[in-house]
């Protein structure tokens, strides 16, 4: 079981776990197909680090927070640091780059 990886229900359960140190958000759409392809790389790369937090956000449910991070496209990949967020990973890519830009950025 990955004891990193967390689907908030509500908006004050998103908004604590963003209070985390470092978090990765997977911002996503129940219908979006490359979202679909790139989870399961999401979840495995939260296995890898456990030091970080994982989010995985339907955006439709949480519209509020697509708005103020300015999503405009799924899969959007964001990182934040003291809530606050440093990087951002905007559309489908490959399960190593999306693997960089968490090391490297997390």
């Amino acid at each position: 079981m990955n004891i990193n990886l967390f689907n908030p229900s509500n908006e004050s359960e998103l908004n604590a776990l963003l209070q985390s140190t470092t978090v990765v958000v997977d911002c996503y759409a129940p219908w979006c197909a490359p979202c679909k392809i790139i989870g399961p790389f999401f979840e495995q790369i939260s296995t890898e680090l456990p030091s970080v937090s994982f989010l995985k956000v339907n955006i439709e449910l949480f519209p509020e927070f697509a708005k103020q991070n300015n999503i405009r496209n799924v899969p959007t990949i964001i990182i934040f640091k003291n809530n606050a967020p440093s990087a951002k990973l905007i559309g489908f890519t490959s399960e190593q780059k999306l693997r960089d830009f968490i090391t490297i950025n997390a």
